[in-house]
């Protein structure tokens, strides 16, 4: 997500770049039909399964008790 655990970021600042990055995820999407494509050959994996990945680390920064897992795992 692009964030500095230092920093202690917001949950404001964590759900905006969330949003953003699904938003960016979002614009690759269309890429999914177009198999024959390079680019998405290289992506197809990280199409298929980032939105699910995102939601779980949006879900485990904005918990509290789950924060100071990751947090002190860093």
């Amino acid at each position: 997500l692009c964030l500095d655990a230092q920093q202690n970021p917001t949950d404001e600042l964590i759900e905006e770049h969330c949003r953003e990055l699904l938003r960016w995820w979002q614009k690759k999407l269309p890429l999914k039909n177009q198999p024959s494509n390079p680019v998405a050959q290289l992506l197809r994996a990280g199409l298929d399964e980032s939105s699910r990945y995102l939601t779980e680390a949006r879900m485990e920064l904005l918990d509290p008790e789950r924060r100071k897992k990751v947090d002190a795992s860093l």
